[in-house]
């Protein structure tokens, strides 16, 4: 081999060798993990939407008997609400939600039929 040849080859050795890795999934869920606040009074809903998945808030609200069902900003409402007060483990209403009520009672009393069924 001729030394010009060489010394390519072990600079392509170098080179990736000073390449950084690139981290699996596991690792970087790994990271975020480790350097987020636990779920502890105190925690806003802020910082439970930016640091902990969906299905993590439902596996707490699960072990703790809160209920599961909602939106993450519902759940992350529900959990900062049983942290204030233990024994609070029902739903919180969201504006979406409340809209909605608010739109079946208006329906209910303008004689709205659900499903196309007429009153005989």
């Amino acid at each position: 081999m001729p030394a010009s040849s060489k010394s390519l080859v072990t600079k392509r050795k170098r080179r990736r060798k000073r390449r950084k890795r690139k981290l699996t999934q596991a690792q970087i869920k790994a990271k975020i993990r480790a350097n987020r606040k636990k779920i502890r009074a105190g925690i806003t809903v802020d910082e439970i939407m930016g640091s902990y998945w969906v299905n993590e808030l439902r596996d707490y609200c699960r072990a703790e008997g809160i209920q599961m069902s909602g939106r993450k900003a519902d759940l992350a409402k529900k959990i900062v609400v049983y942290l204030k007060n233990p024994n609070e483990r029902g739903y919180v209403p969201t504006k979406k939600a409340r809209l909605n009520r608010r739109r079946s009672v208006l329906r209910n009393q303008r004689g709205f039929i659900p499903f196309g069924r007429k009153s005989y």
